[in-house]
């Protein structure tokens, strides 16, 4: 890719019109879709748009005085409620009429045009490959191939790209829309699709020392209040670590945790919206039942120079119950399609000059959710909140894993798959 020119959108208003500049690096963090030339069109493309992006967006991004014109690849006008794909042509205009962009429009991932990554798209590549179809350009660019790789000798980075797209189609990559790039990027990611969905349907691992088995979330996952808070208006992702039923022995094991978050699936947008995140915990040691609200301070450790938030160890009748630093944060209950809560964790030693006997551990850990009144209220009873969902207990290893909760059904978490880390 030889980028001659790169072009700032967010100058298209008035005597400016598109005015050619260097690329802003404060520019760049606001993630705003950007104009470049591509060696594999032979013209310009226009990168950053995303899966699923309304033609109405795109258009709202540009902003300013231009008009901004989309069309399908065979030359149809798009309404703005349409989404926008690899190959559609985006042409933007001053005011006063002069053409100031010509651009293929390029979501990585997405080489058959509908604007989403889906199996089909993992397909195309791998009939293009077998050399039993050909790509169009702009696809070959959402694929992330270069024009001087011919079918048959580019086996090495086509295999690659395949590998990669059919990570981030199981959900184990995060595929990365950014701007300014001719070349998809994607991120390993701790949690997956499968990861999240097991954790609501499949039964724990192993159960919670000290909880009654009268209480139903000791005994399998379930959802509590679900989508429907009734007249609660505020939310917290919450998590709980315990000892196996069975007990723990080791003796020189922490668990660590990280990178709390909270969504909900608005019904009216259509897309998850990030509620809560947090990269370190506050919370107390509960007696394991919960009777009458007891807790003392926890064990807790600082691990900002290890990876990130908190450690902490369980035992001797209280578990570690734990919620984001930020506090509760203000919900529409009418705009709830789904909820979904999800934190990091893994195994470190607590002495690091003493024998290592993570192997020994058994800490089990469950992420959940709580409704409340509003945003202060203190607990009285269960009066005041009420858990929307309380997830699978697993057991944490010395690998970072996600643990999760989510409301709704099934189908809903697989079409609409929540952000994964």
């Amino acid at each position: 890719m030889k980028p001659i020119r790169q072009t700032a959108l967010f100058l298209c208003a008035g005597l400016l019109a598109l005015a050619c500049c260097a690329p802003d690096a404060a520019a760049a963090q606001e993630k705003f879709i950007q104009f470049q030339d591509s060696e594999v069109t032979g013209g310009r493309i226009v990168t950053g748009i995303g899966t699923g992006v309304s033609a109405g967006t795109v258009k709202g991004q540009i902003g300013g005085d231009c008009s901004v014109t989309i069309k399908t690849p065979k030359g149809q006008t798009v309404s703005d409620s349409q989404t926008v794909g690899t190959g559609y042509k985006l042409q933007v205009k001053s005011a006063s009429g002069t053409v100031l962009e010509d651009a293929d429009a390029i979501v990585f991932g997405d080489l058959s045009g509908d604007g989403k990554t889906a199996a089909d798209d993992l397909l195309e590549l791998k009939q293009y490959v077998l050399g039993a179809q050909e790509l169009s350009a702009p696809a070959r660019v959402a694929a992330g191939l270069s024009d001087k790789e011919s079918t048959s000798g580019m086996t090495g980075s086509a295999s690659a790209e395949i590998l990669r797209m059919a990570q981030q189609q199981l959900g184990l990559a995060e595929l990365d829309q950014q701007y300014g790039k001719e070349k998809p990027t994607y991120r390993s990611t701790i949690n997956s699709l499968q990861t999240i969905l097991d954790d609501m349907l499949k039964p724990h691992e192993g159960f919670p020392h000290g909880v009654p088995a009268s209480y139903d979330w000791a005994r399998k996952p379930r959802q509590g209040m679900g989508n429907d808070p009734g007249d609660f208006r505020a939310m917290t992702a919450w998590g709980q670590i315990y000892e196996d039923i069975e007990g723990n022995p080791a003796t020189n094991t922490r668990v660590q945790v990280r990178n709390m978050r909270a969504y909900y699936l608005s019904k009216s947008q259509n897309k998850w919206i990030q509620l809560q995140s947090s990269e370190t915990m506050e919370g107390a040691a509960y007696r394991e039942d919960f009777v009458d609200d007891i807790s003392v301070p926890p064990n807790l450790r600082d691990e900002s120079d290890n990876g990130g938030g908190v450690s902490v160890t369980a035992g001797n009748g209280y578990n570690y119950h734990f919620w984001p630093k930020q506090s509760r944060v203000e919900i529409d209950p009418t705009d709830i399609a789904a909820m979904f809560t999800t934190v990091q964790a893994r195994l470190i030693l607590d002495d690091e000059s003493k024998p290592d006997d993570r192997d020994q551990a058994r800490y089990l850990l469950s992420m959940g959710g709580d409704y409340w009144l509003n945003t202060s209220i203190g607990w009285a009873e269960f009066k005041t909140n009420g858990d929307f969902a309380i997830g699978r207990f697993r057991y944490v290893t010395t690998e970072w894993q996600a643990f999760n909760s989510w409301t709704g059904d099934e189908e809903t978490i697989r079409n609409n798959p929540p952000p994964i880390e």
